[in-house]
């Protein structure tokens, strides 16, 4: 009894061991090609990013061009949006 339980598990084991290197090179194979899917996803990615932000820069830029100066009030004492003019009416 205990031969034929040995002799399963070795007939078992012989026809495991046939199939496990093709197994083996099957999941090097399906890593292989999980790698470069990956690759290829983060090019497009980076290259949309790439078209996105250099998108926006020259639109900004071109904007930026066609506005005419403006000069920033904010620090001025005569400005009428500063806050004591609105608390107080008037300037100090």
């Amino acid at each position: 009894m205990l031969d034929k339980d040995i002799a399963a598990l070795v007939h078992r084991d012989r026809d495991a061991l046939a199939g496990l290197e093709a197994g083996i090179w099957n999941a090097v194979a399906e890593r292989q090609s999980a790698q470069s899917e990956t690759r290829r996803i983060a090019s497009w990615q980076a290259a949309v990013m790439l078209v996105a932000v250099i998108g926006s820069a020259s639109i900004g830029v071109a904007l930026g061009a066609q506005l005419p100066p403006r000069g920033s009030h904010i620090m001025l004492a005569y400005d009428a949006s500063a806050p004591y003019d609105r608390l107080f009416g008037g300037k100090p």
